[in-house]
């Protein structure tokens, strides 16, 4: 973005372009968006904290409505209250955000699950209701396909997009597996991460190697997988060592299984990583391991190794990873693609290893992918361009 610098890993626009100039020049406008409460962690709750940083760049304001049951409301009554009071309070937003410009938004964020799409259906049709523009963007989807079973679902969610005005995806593939021509006119917007200077890592990598996981500790997320590959490595005599990082269902069985697998000496578990230590975590290792046989959206942890200037090898788990890792072959391929199994991950991670120079510049390549796809300065003229209601994107 022209003028534009990064501070602090944040951006700050010196000057905006023409068209920023332009945008909904006769007043700044409101964009009444919808997000999990403040401190959760999930890709959504990042996402909330980008789109205030992009507002801030541009003449929004973003007023950022916390939708969801409170830990102290349990019980299908109490939570029934709790929507009734969202949709009577987003409403109240609406329509004092209408006193108070001539623009405004309502931004839905949404995942296609069922529950998500019964309730923020109802957002979508109080603000046309209140004929205010409606922006749905969906995250998180649980539709991969005509055949993923799941015909009611699909019916609901192009029953929900058909009735915004504009629909937001992550990925053109996003689109397809969803249908409906709501979709198929999608716009596509990545997800975006803050660009800090690059961390300081030896030449071709820690020896021994150093691997990451970072996700939670469920089946589907491939944690034993993981085993799996560091035990045949170290068969191999392979030099790596493995830092397991994350919470989940499958924690009391680790430890076991590391000792059953004679793994003690190269397999760290470390537990759950705070958010404000993610960077730090990432910019101590070399690779980044993600053998996920669940269906992705776009994982923040693969964005922000990417900015990190660290590697990743990944299974293809759902059609916006596979974009993903097609996109980033034009900046050198940094994100690798491996079966979800332990045969897999270790036979390619061994490559790396006896290649340092290659590795090395699968690094310059991860920092090359975050500058051009996920970097602020990347996604933010695209924001601009669909928070203005008053032109086609």
């Amino acid at each position: 973005m022209p003028g534009a610098g990064v501070r602090n890993g944040r951006v700050c626009a010196a000057a905006h372009t023409k068209e920023s100039g332009d945008f909904m020049a006769a007043s700044s406008s409101i964009v009444v968006s919808t997000g999990p409460a403040r401190g959760l962690v999930g890709g959504v709750a990042r996402h909330m904290l980008l789109l205030e940083d992009i507002a801030r760049q541009l003449p929004v304001r973003l007023d950022y409505f916390e939708i969801g049951r409170r830990p102290e409301e349990t019980g299908a009554w109490a939570q029934l209250r709790r929507l009734v009071a969202d949709y009577r309070e987003f409403a109240r937003r609406l329509r004092q955000a209408r006193r108070e410009s001539s623009q405004v938004v309502a931004h839905v964020n949404s995942s296609v699950r069922p529950v998500c799409v019964v309730r923020d259906g109802g957002f979508v049709l109080i603000a046309r209701a209140l004929k205010v523009p409606v922006i749905y963007q969906v995250h998180g989807c649980m539709l991969h396909g005509p055949d993923d079973g799941r015909p009611w679902l699909r019916r609901i969610t192009r029953w929900v997009l058909a009735r915004a005005d504009r629909v937001v995806v992550l990925s053109p593939a996003q689109s397809v597996a969803i249908g409906g021509r709501a979709a198929m006119n999608a716009v596509a917007v990545n997800n975006a991460v803050f660009m800090e200077p690059p961390p300081e890592r030896p030449e071709g990598g820690h020896t021994p190697f150093r691997v990451l996981y970072l996700a939670r500790f469920v089946p589907e997320k491939g944690v034993m997988q993981c085993l799996d590959a560091m035990k045949l490595l170290k068969e191999r005599g392979v030099p790596v060592r493995l830092q397991l990082c994350g919470a989940g269902p499958l924690e009391a069985e680790l430890p076991g299984r590391i000792a059953e697998l004679g793994l003690q000496d190269c397999v760290e578990l470390v537990g759950r990583v705070p958010a404000d230590q993610t960077r730090a975590r990432l910019a101590s290792n070399d690779l980044l391991w993600l053998p996920s046989q669940h269906p992705e959206g776009q994982p923040y942890v693969l964005m922000e190794a990417l900015e990190a200037g660290m590697p990743a090898m990944i299974s293809r788990a759902g059609e916006v990873v596979g974009d993903m890792i097609d996109s980033a072959m034009q900046y050198g391929g940094p994100l690798i693609e491996a079966r979800p199994t332990g045969e897999s991950f270790a036979e390619l991670t061994e490559v790396l290893v006896n290649d340092r120079a290659h590795f090395q510049a699968l690094c310059r390549a991860a920092r090359r992918t975050a500058e051009a796809t996920y970097s602020m300065q990347a996604v933010l003229p695209r924001w601009q361009q669909v928070w203005n209601m008053t032109k086609a994107v």
